[in-house]
């Protein structure tokens, strides 16, 4: 997922309470309420929020015979 919002996203934790908005006045009542913010926030237009991308690697070899499935070859 992809924030393309035009001002930052804030991703707050308090206990084992999560809330998220793109408010700034929303955000510092938030703080003001004891959240913090979690690791990476805020997000910027165009950030990956929630995931990082990474390569897909299979440890062996995926080889099939001719009308093997893909589900059959994994």
């Amino acid at each position: 997922m992809q924030w393309v919002g035009s001002s930052p996203l804030y991703f707050l934790k308090k206990d084992n309470q999560y809330v998220m908005t793109a408010d700034s006045n929303e955000y510092q009542q938030f703080i003001t309420e004891g959240y913090v913010d979690i690791e990476g926030s805020p997000f910027s237009y165009g950030e990956d929020v929630g995931y990082t991308l990474i390569d897909f690697t299979y440890p062996g070899d995926l080889i099939g015979e001719a009308g093997s499935t893909v589900v059959d070859i994994l």
